[in-house]
């Protein structure tokens, strides 16, 4: 990457940041999920027939579309994958379900840090300047440095239990390994994000920072 990237990339982040900073509450509801791709495929594919998520969460738990064991397991995926497909308008989940495995899995992870501003800040902060400063892992030392960092401002982030920090970062570590933007040695996957799935999901220049990507 040429300097002058390298600065507009880095200007990018300082900006990302100072946004960031006036941010509510972080939401971690997404705790005992994962990527959850095919789930997601399916729950995605109802909701372009009935185009009522209310709708689709009834059948979905009512069906047991999802396979679950019990009816509270059904309910809650059920529920963290609404809230995920639910930032995507009906033309962006045309594109996800006719798209190829690994557009797919990377829509999620942009619904991911669209729905999630913890995941979204962990992405543009730590996974992206990672990239952008050459550093391929992202180390669990590297996680416990991030969310000592944002408890600063955060103090729901101190209530979490060493066991509940510990399940956030498994599982933020197992979605981006399913979206292959992680290799199971934690070293990062360079992405390459097509003009047409950029113009389908209308991500702008501060959401290709979710992606260890350099944009055009």
């Amino acid at each position: 990457m040429s300097q002058e990237k390298r600065s507009v990339v880095i200007s990018q982040h300082q900006n990302y940041k100072i946004l960031t900073i006036m941010r509510q509450q972080y939401s971690m509801a997404f705790i005992g999920g994962s990527l959850l791709r095919q789930e997601s495929l399916d729950v995605a594919n109802l909701y372009l027939q009935l185009q009522d998520w209310d709708l689709v969460k009834e059948k979905v738990i009512a069906d047991n579309i999802l396979q679950s064991k019990r009816v509270s397991s059904a309910k809650r995926f059920t529920t963290e994958i609404i809230s995920r497909l639910s930032v995507l308008d009906s033309e962006q989940l045309e594109f996800f379900v006719g798209a190829s495995i690994q557009e797919q899995a990377h829509t999620l992870w942009l619904a991911i840090c669209r729905r999630y501003d913890f995941i979204a800040e962990f992405a543009v902060e730590l996974l992206h300047e990672h990239y952008v400063y050459l550093r391929g892992e992202v180390s669990q030392e590297d996680f416990e440095a991030f969310i000592n960092k944002k408890s600063e401002w955060h103090p729901e982030i101190d209530k979490l239990t060493d066991s509940s920090r510990n399940k956030v970062r498994q599982i933020i570590f197992r979605i981006l390994k399913q979206a292959e933007i992680l290799d199971k040695n934690n070293q990062i996957i360079s992405v390459i994000l097509s003009g047409s799935m950029r113009e389908a999901l209308s991500i702008n220049e501060s959401e290709l920072l979710f992606f260890p990507v350099i944009g055009e």
